[in-house]
């Protein structure tokens, strides 16, 4: 079974890249700033769809967005922070505003797994990602993988009340995702998925994880 390949996890679009420790030292502004125009230049191709769309409100604030920074150099320690910016605050359509926000997450998640892995030393965390086949209908294909996944997390309850067959994800205890969408590099159509920091403590099966995924998902086997 082919793998999907792998992105760079600590490219400079990457939540990894804006919340890995020493983000905010002075060497790296530039890299920062890239990341940022990156995702500026985004979201005026957003706002000119949503401009498009009869959106005006939400186009001005999508141009607006990022338009004004203001970074403080605290040269005595080596660190630059931004003090004040403008922000459209509209996650869900900005880039911008999602990786900012999506670095507070990923942040307080880290913060809560270092307590965790100290009070229970036996776990270990493992990034784990389902897919599904890839499709033209964006909304099929993501309640496709939603309500897989639904029936893969109620096979973990039933085996662990006894009630059910064994599944590889019942050797999780404990887990945070969140789904990804976009087009597939081969097909240009949707790839929705599903990306995972899972707790466990013994190995997890990639083969038999692939066998549970397909039992749910009746055309998608490929996981990692």
């Amino acid at each position: 079974m082919g793998l999907p390949e792998k992105e760079n996890p600590l490219s400079v679009d990457s939540l990894a890249a804006e919340t890995q420790q020493g983000a905010d030292d002075a060497s790296g502004l530039p890299v920062r700033l890239d990341r940022y125009s990156r995702a500026h230049h985004r979201a005026l191709d957003m706002a000119d769809y949503a401009r498009h769309k009869g959106e005006v409100k939400i186009a001005r604030n999508l141009a607006a967005c990022g338009h004004y920074l203001l970074f403080r150099d605290y040269f005595t320690i080596g660190k630059v922070r931004l003090h004040a910016a403008r922000f459209c605050n509209k996650h869900l359509l900005c880039p911008l505003c999602a990786i900012r926000r999506g670095a507070r997450a990923v942040k307080a998640y880290l913060d809560r797994l270092h307590v965790i892995l100290g009070e229970h030393p036996g776990l270990r965390a493992s990034l784990v990602t389902l897919t599904v086949k890839d499709g033209e209908d964006l909304q099929e294909r993501f309640f496709h993988l939603q309500h897989a996944f639904q029936r893969l997390q109620q096979a973990r309850r039933s085996y662990l009340r006894g009630k059910g067959p064994y599944v590889e994800l019942a050797k999780v205890e404990g887990a945070v995702g969140s789904y990804e969408f976009k087009r597939g590099k081969n097909s240009g159509e949707w790839h929705p998925h599903l990306h995972m920091v899972v707790l466990h403590r013994a190995e997890i099966d990639q083969e038999q994880l692939s066998k549970d995924w397909h039992n749910e998902t009746g055309d998608s086997f490929i996981v990692d």
